[in-house]
């Protein structure tokens, strides 16, 4: 699983969730730090959704490990990571004009 490091993909997980009550939150990397905790939600009784937070340093590539959570305490494993690929970092751009109406090769 991979998606951008400013967040925001869509992951759906599959396995048993019937049993689940309380807050279902997906958590990407550590439990004990709030910004990596973003709620579930319930697709059916075997799949759940939920949108990746933004990584820590969206600067590099970093990968994580993926748990859920139905108390915000204890967090159970999933077996995946996800990997947050690094945003581009532009450093110039040619040509540095081009005509007004577009259509210019950069």
């Amino acid at each position: 699983m991979q998606g951008p490091a400013t967040g925001g993909s869509l992951l759906v997980l599959k396995g048993v969730f019937e049993n689940f009550k309380g807050t279902l939150a997906c958590v990407f990397g550590s439990i004990e730090d709030p910004k990596h905790i973003v709620l579930a939600s319930f697709i059916s009784d075997s799949d759940i959704r939920c949108l990746t937070p933004p990584a820590d340093d969206q600067s590099v590539t970093t990968s994580v490990p993926v748990f859920i959570t139905h108390n915000l305490i204890d967090a159970v494993a999933t077996g995946y990571v996800f990997e947050y690929e690094a945003r581009p970092v532009f450093t110039s751009i040619s040509p540095s004009f081009g005509i007004l109406k577009g259509g210019s090769t950069i």
